[in-house]
Order: C-alpha cells, then structure tokens, then sequence
C-alpha cells in the first residue's frame, strides 16, 4: 500500500507543481502541521475501534454499515502511511517550489547517506538490543529519549562513513571501470 500512496503523492506533486502558490503552500503546510499533532493522538487501537463501532451504530439500519466501520479502522490504522507521511512529504517537495532562493542542493549530502541509513538502521538496532540483554538494562532503555539521539547520531555518523569510504569509492571504482570496458564509437 505505500508503494501506491508514494505513486500518488508523486502524481499529485507533478499535478499541482507549476500552479502552485505561496497561498496554497501555507494551507498545505497547516494540515501537515495540524496531522502531526492530531495522527500520533488517534494512532492506537482503542481509538479505530471506538471510531468503527461509532460509525457502525450511525449507519446501523443501513447496508453499508459492517463495511463503512471496516474501512474507517482501516484506515485510521494505517494513517501515518495513508496520510502523515505523503502530506509530509509533498510539504516539502512543493516547498522547493515556493522557496526557490534557498540553497536546497545541499541537502543533497543528506540523500547521499540514506542507503546507509536504510542498510545500517537494522544491525546498529540488533547491536542496542544485545548491549541492552548483556547489561540487564530494561525495557526503559528502550523507551527514553536519550537512547533515540544516541542510536541516530550514531546512525547518522555510520552512514556517513560508509557514504564516505565504501559507496562513493566502489561508485567511482565502477564508473571508471564501466567506461574503460565501452566499445569505441564509430
């Protein structure tokens, strides 16, 4: 299902692209903002069920009422990746567009070090929980903030390293390589 929200999103930011104004960009930015602080409150379980069986005695004399209350916890499940993050992320696509003087190529460096944050996030998470196991350090260890900063600057500081001396070396390697193995042109 993400994969298609991703799809739309990108279908909408292309949509909405060249006719985008600072007006539109800042009702945008308000339900963004407004998501963030209403989806982490609605995300439980006792809220999508309380929410379907509402639904569910609303329409109780129609047909469509065992299937309005299954879409409606379905969805106010799933709504950080239906709603929270597409909104977030077409928020700031289309910010590029309205903030056009900022010097937005620098964040490029940040982009360079997501395949090291997508390849490292999962053995640095099974490092905290073995170091967590062998010090007896309990389920608060895993809850406190403290940890969280820790685990992303170090995150942060491995990807960069591997961006460093592993990726952009092997890219640069297979790059020459690639063009020394071309057939000549005619």
């Amino acid at each position: 299902m993400p994969f298609f929200v991703g799809g739309v999103c990108f279908w909408a930011w292309r949509t909405f692209v060249q006719r985008w104004t600072c007006g539109k960009h800042i009702l945008l930015l308000a339900f963004t903002i407004g998501m963030w602080w209403i989806v982490p409150m609605t995300a439980d379980k006792g809220f999508a069920d309380t929410a379907a069986r509402y639904v569910s005695e609303l329409l109780n004399g129609s047909i469509f009422g065992d299937g309005a209350s299954f879409v409606v916890k379905k969805l106010l499940q799933r709504q950080f990746e239906i709603l929270l993050f597409p909104a977030t992320i077409l928020s700031i696509a289309l910010s590029e567009r309205i903030f056009s003087k900022l010097p937005w190529h620098r964040l490029q460096q940040f982009g360079n070090l997501s395949f090291g944050f997508y390849l490292l996030h999962f053995p640095l998470q099974l490092v905290f929980v073995w170091w967590a196991i062998t010090t007896s350090a309990g389920s608060h260890f895993f809850t406190s903030p403290i940890t969280m900063v820790i685990f992303f600057t170090l995150l942060f500081i491995l990807a960069a390293l591997s961006y460093q001396f592993f990726e952009r070396p092997l890219m640069i390697w297979a790059r020459t390589r690639s063009l020394r193995c071309r057939p000549a042109r005619r």
